[in-house]
């Protein structure tokens, strides 16, 4: 039986990992580079990425997204998806975590050169990821405005919006948004991330009645899962049993191996996802292969695929 391709996702560093345990989370552009070249050989198809300022903290300025995406394009047959929420931020007067509002997310809309998709979280969520670097509590808002205009720009240039859906709620909410721009529900363009994560999809009853609700409302969507600190490859496992068409892996949620070492670089991941998939029949998607899967289009500014 010949095995079928499946794409692996690499989420470098997120918006608030740091290096630490003996895990080198990179937030150069040198190093981002060589992550993602390290990940490519390792297994990878797509690199997801937070860019960040030169002392290492989450940022927005476009210019850092267009360098790096340029580089990766010179560098590697990669498909790029850029981070939709840029990362928390500390408030240096209160100490409270905040995250970018509209105007900084949305202009990550505009990049040049382009992502090949794009991401968005369908709902406002109170957030809290410990084990990718933020052990407050922070409220995440999605407004309205931000998904009416990343589903209106994203889908009038033939790409793809891989929406994160941490409860039901937001499959109902996301549908209401994709019609009220004539998009059909039921197409094969419609990427959805469940978040294996404490704050909101916190275990496997709770993420199977979600992908249940989420196949009934839009049986044709791409899925994806990604899992939190220890439960990153319980998450990959669990996507691979359901069939997913994706898989995420690296230091933005996780800096840890299926058997709860830490990982030193994100590529040792990738490689070890490339094994479990293999159990499954499964083998990484090639470029080519996962254009076709994620229904994105790659514009004659984008490297050819491999």
């Amino acid at each position: 039986m010949s095995e079928s391709p499946v794409v692996i996702v690499a989420a470098l560093n997120g918006g608030a990992q740091q290096s630490r345990d003996g895990a080198f989370v990179p937030s150069s552009v040198p190093d981002i580079i060589e992550e993602a070249m390290r990940c490519e050989e390792a297994g990878a198809t797509v690199l997801h990425f937070h860019g960040r300022d030169a002392q290492g903290k989450t940022t927005g300025d476009p210019a850092v997204y267009n360098e790096i995406i340029g580089l990766i394009r010179d560098k590697t047959n990669l498909l790029i998806q850029t981070t939709n929420g840029i990362g928390i931020r500390m408030n240096p007067e209160t100490g409270d975590y905040v995250f970018p509002g509209d105007k900084e997310r949305l202009a990550l809309l505009n990049l040049d050169p382009e992502p090949d998709y794009y991401g968005a979280m369908a709902v406002s969520i109170d957030f809290y990821d410990p084990h990718g670097g933020c052990d407050g509590e922070a409220s995440f808002p999605t407004s309205g405005r931000f998904l009416q205009e990343t589903i209106r720009t994203v889908y009038s240039r033939g790409s793809m919006v891989e929406f994160e859906i941490p409860h039901v709620t937001a499959l109902h909410r996301v549908m209401r948004y994709l019609a009220a721009e004539g998009i059909d529900p039921s197409a094969p363009y419609i990427g959805f991330l469940y978040p294996l994560m404490p704050s909101f999809v916190p275990n496997h009853r709770t993420l199977l009645h979600l992908q249940d609700e989420g196949q009934r409302m839009f049986p044709n969507a791409i899925r994806n899962h990604c899992g939190d600190g220890p439960m990153a490859f319980e998450a990959v496992t669990t996507a691979l049993a359901l069939g997913f068409e994706c898989i995420r892996v690296g230091f933005e949620q996780s800096i840890y191996l299926a058997d709860g070492s830490v990982a030193h670089r994100n590529h040792q991941q990738v490689e070890q996802a490339v094994q479990i998939a293999k159990i499954y029949g499964r083998r990484p998607a090639t470029p080519a292969e996962a254009v076709k899967i994620l229904q994105v289009h790659r514009g004659p500014q984008q490297v050819g695929m491999a």
